[in-house]
């Protein structure tokens, strides 16, 4: 047998040898074996060369391919193959049902070492590491050290893996040990044929057998090794080492008619050869000019690295005249940039293939099957219930499905409560007052449930035991099929398909075919274990992550993406480099494995070579990054971020800094980092130019100013029958402001025909007219959730404060009631009307926590209404009217805003106050807050604060319309619901304290006769119901007393300015012009729709409010004609 060695270095020609030499002779019966990963690349290159005919006689195989075909022709295993992820399957396995027997992993069983035992124990297998020589080194080494535990534990948990391997699955990698048997048994195997072994950088132990085998039987042999000549590189090391076995073998096959081919030229441009001859050296001698084909280019981000890739990809194919497959692309960090790429390349219409394998665990059908087991694991909480829900798989509209969160949300549907049909019960109430019937709501959410709950309702009362595995699986598989889930994937792969989407639609078959396997697998190995639904899903899962998919290319001219091993079996002409960063170039290999680089070199010593240690593996980068750089025959085109998309700065890799000091003329180009104009060097695809120009003429548009080019661009695109659409609205875009045209007259009359407004609408419109718009013409609500949040604590006190002491005030007439009496009333009140039976469906009495909220509302209420019954007992005032309701039958308010144009008020005002004094009627209105408020002059002037003041105005009109009686103002008040906050000082009386913080707060008369009506004990130096106090000649200074002239101004400016704003209103004037509470924010602050206005001050005008004094708020009224 002739035997010949191909050398060269990588990207020198070995493999276009060979390809060449197989037609040579038409004649002779060829068979290449390449590794896996190279096989669709040989067989592409060879039909390019020669057409589909070459077939005939050539045949492109790799290891897997050559077992697979043998065994099926000369074995007939009735064993079924076991998968990668069966063996991981089975080693889990056997690992947690024989920890007991184990020394190391014994203390480690609640850590999923099975991946990393199955790595260990395949790494033997390659290796030819048997029990046999682990029990030679077992007794050599220290029985106490940690090398020995692993070692026993490794042979114990092989003894049992490959007993439940025997007789019931074929491992592949026992395929090669079959295969050399039948080859040794049949001797003319090979014989007539030419053997090429082309791309192997890694070569096991059964693969060296196989050699041993047909090397002598074969006519001849060809193998292609990358080594230079007389270069002992120490980058070469395991490729000698390769040559040196095969050697052996050779040689104890007595075969020395062996020849050597060095391929040394290579068409390659000078400065690429440059680059291989002297990356490898230490002391460079510089290249002398500046280099045409060699290219650097430094980015902002990843983005923006992709967007140049792009750009130089059109620039070089349109220059160079290169096909797309001509280029190669490598990506060591593929997950960082796939995004980037997708967009970008379909951006540029550049075709292109990404090569990796994708994890399933995005894919709906896996999220689907996993939100199954979630819902069994957390008792149908909410998050595991909407993965199910909103997966794709379950035949729900848009519609049904909002419709169904909606419910549930709003009414903290969790657990059992999907059991049952929903019903009013189901149905929580927010407010005391509701009394609503949702019958025919009801009807249609639970048509929805139906759909949601019977399937995996159903499957839960089949698994609700521990059962045998093979149980599970037959019944899980019954509840995707026979519920349509199955099929349901198949129509969504159709839709994909009619789409055009096939990448898509072959991922979903390929996950949905492998997802059987798993089932197959999982009930083979489990088949008679025992366990819960639980656990099984646990090892479904489990398995189910494991699974990956991959595409191969659709097109035949299209560029490759790829990892270093993939771009280094290319023949690219071009090769773009990008993601340069010290982090990725050279990769650094740190984690070290279950056996420790220690542990590796340890078994060395007696002889056992096992895979590399991360020595070895950083020492083969130099290799790898080495081979890189002479793949390309005509450009090389290098790239890096100098930061994330985070903004951190990133490290150029050390590959940089060392083509820089082999080329010191290089251009290093950094285009998109320094801003600069656009040229016609950036014209390149036509979606993208667009998309420059379009940056370019924003830029312009701001700056008042653009250029000839600009314009000229502009008028190209606008002219294309292609693009000018697409411009005109492109402009639009930027230019926008997102401003609101007014509304329509038409739209106006329909709005408040018969529209009631509120004093709080008013002040909503002076803060933002938009979101008035928003909140009280499209009425938009935002979705109830499951909580008790500030709005329904407000509301809820209020109802409080009003019914208990209108009952009070029945029952004792309030004046004469106890503090005992008043917590009675209150306690017997949450009983019988809150926390009872018939109020089941107040969310107060859903759950423990809501009833813990619901308490302590209870002892505000005791003390609020015990306070107002103290301030009742020192007052001549007395409680006239409690939730006051004005604006509807004869306490119509109407204000004419102009001709034709009339403003329809209802307003509750929470307690109104009288005392009637020498025939006169003097009032209060007091405003319940759940919070510490003030009146502020500042908020008054802008029309944001006025609600209880316009109360005031409206009631005093009011009595005097209907009644003919002169109501006095005295008083405008808030009262706070509070639960007070007293800081412990030394010698505090606590209920001094208390009485304090519950003080009215507001504006009132300065008139000490009106005053003293208030708090009949205001002469003791202050009062303990009004923040005032007096001094020898009067009231004592105070912001908040206005004498009764000012009351009068006030109340009138009120009046004006809400007319005012009516008339802006009825104008149908809408604007995104809020006003800022302080001039330092950026943006408006709680508010729900700041993703719709998209304020931002840098485009919108906006308004700040201006903290005013009393002093000089009438000031500035007077100054100004508010007559309105």
């Amino acid at each position: 047998m002739k035997f010949k060695f191909i050398h060269s270095k990588k990207g020198y020609g070995k493999t276009q040898y060979i390809i060449e030499e197989t037609g040579k002779n038409s004649e002779d019966k060829i068979i290449i074996f390449v590794p896996s990963h190279n096989t669709f690349m040989i067989e592409n290159r060879l039909i390019n060369f020669f057409g589909e005919n070459i077939f005939s006689r050539v045949e492109v195989m790799d290891f897997k391919k050559l077992t697979s075909r043998l065994i099926n022709i000369y074995k007939g295993f009735s064993e079924g193959k076991i998968s990668d992820i069966g063996k991981s399957v089975l080693i889990n396995y056997v690992f947690k049902n024989n920890c007991e027997q184990l020394k190391y992993f014994k203390s480690n069983t609640k850590i999923d070492f099975s991946d990393e035992i199955l790595s260990v124990l395949v790494d033997f297998k390659n290796y030819n590491f048997t029990n046999e020589k682990i029990n030679e080194v077992l007794g050599k080494i220290n029985k106490d050290g940690e090398l020995y535990r692993k070692l026993w534990d490794f042979k114990i948990l092989n003894d049992l893996y490959e007993g439940e391997l025997k007789g019931k699955y074929l491992d592949p990698l026992d395929e090669m040990l079959i295969i050399n048997s039948v080859f040794q048994n049949n001797e003319n195997m090979f014989s007539d044929y030419k053997i090429y072994i082309d791309g192997f950088e890694i070569i096991t132990y059964y693969q060296y057998e196989f050699f041993k085998i047909i090397f002598g039987r074969a006519r001849e042999v060809i193998m292609s090794l990358t080594l230079e000549e007389n270069n002992f590189n120490s980058i070469y090391k395991n490729n000698y080492e390769i040559k040196n076995k095969i050697l052996e073998i050779l040689f104890s096959k007595n075969i020395f008619d062996i020849e050597e081919v060095f391929i040394n030229n290579v068409n390659k441009n000078c400065e690429l050869k440059y680059l291989d001859e002297n990356y490898l050296k230490y002391n460079v001698i510089p290249y002398k000019s500046e280099p045409k084909n060699i290219f650097i280019n430094k980015c902002m981000n990843n983005f923006y690295e992709v967007e140049e890739l792009c750009k130089n990809i059109i620039k070089e194919v349109k220059n160079r005249g290169f096909r797309f497959r001509e280029i190669g692309i490598l990506c060591r960090d593929i997950d960082s940039y796939e995004n980037f790429i997708k967009v970008c390349f379909d951006e540029f219409n550049i075709p292109y293939f990404i090569d990796k394998k994708n994890s399933v665990n995005s894919n709906v059908f896996v999220l689907f099957i996993n939100s199954i087991f979630e819902i069994f694991k957390y008792n149908f909480s909410y998050g595991s219930m909407f993965k199910y829900i909103k997966s794709g798989i379950l035949n729900l509209t848009y519609d049904e499905i909002f419709l169904i969160e909606n419910f549930v949300i709003e009414n903290g549907i969790k657990g059992n409560l999907w059991f049952k049909e929903f019903s009013q019960s189901s149905k929580v109430k927010y407010s005391m007052n509701l009394r609503e019937d949702f019958e025919e709501y009801l009807i249609k959410i639970n048509l929805i449930r139906s759909k949601i709950i019977n399937p995996i309702y159903n499957l839960f009362k089949e698994v609700d035991k521990d059962n045998f595995v093979n149980y599970f699986a037959k019944v899980f598989y019954d509840f995707l099929n026979v519920n349509g889930f199955i099929n349901k994937v198949k129509e969504i792969c159709e839709e994909f398909n009619l789409k055009g989407e096939f990448t898509y639609s072959d991922e979903l078959v390929q996950t949905l075919n492998s997802i059987f396997s798993v089932f197959d697998e999982i009930n083979s190995v489990f088949k008679n274990e025992k366990m819960s639904f639980l656990d099984f899903g646990e090892i479904l899962m489990h398995s189910i992550s494991k699974i990956q998919v991959a595409h191969v290319p659709m097109r035949n001219d299209e560029i490759i993406i790829g990892d270093i091993s993939r771009v280094l079996i290319g023949n690219y002409k071009a090769l773009f480099v990008i993601g340069l960063t010290s982090s990725n170039f050279p990769k650094i290999y740190k984690k070290e494995d279950i056996l420790s680089d220690n542990d590796k070199n340890v078994l060395r010593e007696f002889g056992i070579e096992l895979s590399g240690t991360n020595k070895d593996k950083n020492s083969s980068e130099r290799y790898l990054i080495y081979c890189l750089f002479n793949i390309p025959s005509e450009f090389l085109y290098l790239s890096y971020p100098i930061s994330d998309m985070e903004g951190a700065s990133l490290n150029s890799s050390t590959i940089i800094s060392k083509i820089k000091n082999i080329f010191p003329l290089i251009v290093e180009n950094s285009c998109n980092i320094v801003n600069r104009k656009m040229s016609i060097k950036d014209i390149s695809s036509y979606r993208e130019t667009l998309n420059k120009l379009m940056i370019n003429l924003r830029d312009g548009f701001y700056k008042n100013y653009i250029d000839e080019f600009l314009l000229s661009l502009y008028y190209f695109y606008k002219n294309n029958e292609n693009y000018g659409e697409l411009l005109e609205s492109s402009l639009n875009n930027f230019i926008f402001r997102n401003s609101c045209e007014n509304l329509n007259e038409k739209l106006i009359s329909y709005i408040y025909s018969n529209y009631k407004f509120s004093v709080s609408s008013i002040e909503t419109y002076s803060k933002c007219s938009f979101k008035y718009f928003l909140d009280y013409i499209v009425k938009v609500k935002r979705r109830k959730e499951y909580s008790f949040d500030p709005m329904d604590r407000g509301n809820f006190m209020h109802f409080l404060m009003e019914n208990i002491c209108r009952d009070i005030k029945r029952a004792y007439d309030f004046k004469n009631s106890s503090k005992k009496e008043i917590e009675n009333f209150v306690e017997e009140y949450f009983d019988s009307k809150v926390f009872c039976e018939e109020n089941s469906s107040y969310i107060l009495n859903k759950t423990p926590r809501f009833k813990a909220f619901g308490n302590k509302i209870k002892k505000i209420v005791k003390d609020s209404i015990y306070f107002t019954y103290n301030h009742l007992l020192n007052s001549e005032f007395f409680h006239k009217f409690y939730e006051l309701e004005l604006g509807r039958g004869d306490s119509k308010i109407e204000i004419e805003v102009s001709e034709g144009n009339v403003a329809n008020f209802v307003l509750k005002i929470d307690r109104v106050d009288f005392c009637e004094n020498e025939n006169e009627i003097l009032v209060n209105i007091v405003d319940y807050k759940s919070s510490n408020r003030e009146i502020e002059y500042g908020k008054i002037y802008k029309v944001l604060n006025v609600q209880t003041i316009a109360y005031m105005k409206y009631l005093i009109d009011f009595y005097k319309n209907i009644y003919g009686k002169e109501m006095l103002p005295c008083g405008i008040f808030y009262f706070t619901l509070q639960s007070p906050n007293i800081k412990n000082k030394f010698e505090l009386n606590l209920e001094d304290e208390i009485e304090k913080k519950f003080k009215y707060t507001g504006i009132f008369s300065s008139d000490i006769g009106k005053l003293v009506l208030i708090d009949k004990n205001l002469n003791e130096k202050s009062s303990k119901i009004i923040p005032v106090s007096l001094k020898k000649d009067g009231v004592r200074k105070n912001e908040k007393i206005l004498s009764d002239n000012e009351f009068s101004v006030l109340l009138d400016f009120v009046y004006c300015s809400i007319k005012n704003t009516l008339i802006k209103i009825f104008s149908g004037e809408i604007n995104i012009f809020p006003v800022l509470e302080d001039n330092s924010l950026k943006t408006c602050t709680n508010c729900d729709y700041l993703g719709v206005c998209k304020f931002s001050r840098s485009t919108n005008n906006f308004d700040v409010l201006v903290k005013l004094k009393k002093d000089e708020f009438f000031n500035l009224i007077k100054s100004e004609d508010f007559n309105g």
